[in-house]
């Protein structure tokens, strides 16, 4: 129940993002275009993100299964009149949910489309105050901490005000020019050297995932070869 209940959450994480980003608002991800699947007929510009409220519909199902057999944990004597029982169709129709809502996770994952100038052009928007956090580190670097802050909230609330990018509000404040060049400030605002770790954590991951499983499947054509395998090796 546990395991099921840790896989449902990890696998509804990932969905709920992936419907959050596919508002038209967003529109910085979307599961795999398919005919006669996702298409709006009332609004044909419109791509639903069926696999992901599959995966959604099924949390909180997987989560009231578990509650059950929390609940038939505490029994009277070997088996107990009423709770025994009702674990019985709870399991099986906890693994048959937790399953597809995996296998939904894994087509979803494997079709994932990602726009990545949309991306850019809803970070753009921002006028640069989404990379704040990082100027205010670099400032540290020669000021102390507390002051760094200080001087970073107040231009950024005079550029709000001003309705100016961050940019700009810091190659015109003297201070900040003390201690940024203008190709410091761009470097610091560029959201692609913002990912800290992201690609260490994902290798880490991956490395455990293939330590857990030699032979792991794998998208596209090597898959029913690496199914084969896997089942060979069984």
């Amino acid at each position: 129940g546990g395991g099921a209940l840790m896989a449902a959450g990890a696998a509804g994480k990932v969905a709920l993002d992936v419907m959050l980003l596919m508002q038209s608002e967003v529109a910085e991800v979307f599961e795999r275009d398919a005919p006669g699947r996702g298409r709006s007929s009332a609004m044909p510009q419109k791509r639903n993100p069926v696999l992901s409220i599959e995966v959604a519909a099924s949390v909180p199902r997987i989560n009231a299964l578990v509650g059950v057999l929390l609940g038939a944990m505490v029994q009277a004597h070997e088996r107990a009149a009423g709770e025994w029982q009702s674990e019985w169709e709870s399991v099986s129709e906890l693994l048959a949910l937790t399953g597809g809502a995996v296998s939904r996770l894994r087509e979803l994952i494997e079709g994932l489309e990602v726009d990545a100038v949309r991306m850019g052009a809803n970070l753009d928007a921002s006028g640069g105050f989404a990379m704040a956090e990082t100027v205010v580190t670099a400032l540290s670097g020669t000021l102390d901490p507390t002051e760094a802050r200080s001087i970073l909230d107040g231009i950024c609330r005079d550029a709000l005000e001003a309705h100016i990018s961050l940019r700009r509000a810091l190659i015109e404040h003297p201070r900040a020019r003390q201690h940024l060049s203008e190709p410091q400030i761009d470097e610091l605002l560029d959201p692609t050297n913002a990912i800290g770790l992201a690609p260490q954590l994902v290798d880490r991951t991956l490395a455990a995932y293939r330590a857990f499983s030699p032979s792991p499947v794998l998208p596209g054509k090597d898959r029913e070869a690496n199914l084969a395998r896997r089942q060979s090796e069984r």
